[in-house]
């Protein structure tokens, strides 16, 4: 059930701040009362706010390694953003907003992995000890251009597998380069979203403006 609350919040492009509780954690029934306020403050915003018992949902407080009570955590995009423990309700308000912010900005979106491309100059160096240019590449990129790591990979690696292995990184490579363009979908869908709310939001203000008015008009 949390997970499909997760997957709805990051097709809707919304945050997810989960509250993991303890029944028998004193600040956490402190806090329980204020951030049940602030649901309800925030809930025309792109935010859900959700609370989870960590002793009756263990599996689910493994993965997100919670050990003390109330950790609050922030999810967008499937991923944790932000982290805050203790029954602290301004800092905890402080973070929400902080993440709201973030969201509209286009700071939560989801980063594109990049593909490491082998540094020419290190390519040159090492053709010097007699490899050859397609194993020197490969050694480079797979160790993220570090000269020495890419040394003791060649070193490490018979000649005979550098085909299986120019393979793999090139399976492994198209999976990233599918996987980047979900990315960049979704970051576009999320930036139409933004745009929605911040319109939506705009034609509130101006419909709030024009019933003061009214108001105020009819006082005098």
């Amino acid at each position: 059930e949390f997970k499909q609350v997760v997957n709805k919040a990051k097709e809707d492009g919304k945050i997810v701040l989960v509250d993991f509780f303890s029944v028998s954690c004193g600040p956490c029934k402190q806090i329980a009362p204020i951030y049940a306020q602030m649901a309800k403050k925030y809930r025309d915003m792109p935010i859900v706010f959700v609370k989870i018992d960590a002793e009756k949902n263990r599996s689910v407080s493994a993965t997100y390694h919670i050990r003390a009570f109330p950790t609050f955590k922030f999810i967008c995009g499937g991923r944790v953003t932000d982290t805050l423990k203790g029954a602290d309700p301004g800092a905890l308000e402080t973070k929400v907003k902080q993440q709201l912010k973030k969201l509209e900005d286009g700071e939560l979106d989801e980063k594109v992995q990049v593909i490491v491309q082998a540094d020419e100059a290190l390519v040159a160096q090492l053709l010097l000890f007699g490899y050859e240019k397609g194993a020197i590449e490969w050694a480079l990129r797979v160790t993220s251009n570090n000269l020495q790591n890419a040394v003791t990979k060649l070193m490490d690696t018979k000649p005979e597998m550098i085909p299986t292995m120019l393979a793999m990184e090139e399976s492994a490579n198209k999976l990233i380069q599918e996987n980047n363009a979900k990315v960049l979908l979704r970051n576009e869908e999320a930036k139409k979203k933004r745009a929605e709310r911040k319109k939506l939001a705009l034609a509130k203000q101006e419909a709030e403006k024009k019933k003061e008015a009214g108001t105020v008009g009819q006082g005098g």
